[in-house]
C-alpha cells in the first residue's frame, strides 16, 4: 500500500493546491490475468466498512485487504 504520509492507501490524501483539500479512497479496482484476458473484482467502502465484489459475489473485506490490492483504478470522493 502507500499514500501520502503513511497514512496507507486506504485513508484520506491531502493533495496540495490553492487551499488544502482531501479525498478519500472509496473503491479499488482490481485486474488478475493477462492483457488478452482476465476477471476484474473491486473493494468497495460502504460508509466505514470495506466490501470486496467479484461477480454476483459481495463479501466483507479487512482494510489490509485493500491495502495489499494490486489496484489497477482507484476511485476517492472529496470530502
Amino acid at each position: 500500500g502507500g499514500g501520502g504520509g503513511g497514512g496507507g492507501a486506504a485513508r484520506m490524501v491531502p493533495l496540495e493546491e490553492e487551499q488544502e483539500r482531501w479525498y478519500k479512497l472509496v473503491g479499488i479496482v482490481v485486474h488478475g490475468g493477462s492483457l488478452s484476458g482476465g476477471h476484474y473484482t473491486a473493494y468497495v467502502r460502504n460508509e466505514e466498512r470495506w466490501n470486496f465484489i467479484s461477480d454476483s459475489t459481495v463479501k466483507p473485506a479487512n482494510e489490509a485487504d485493500v491495502l495489499n490490492a494490486e489496484a489497477y483504478l482507484l476511485y476517492y470522493v472529496r470530502e
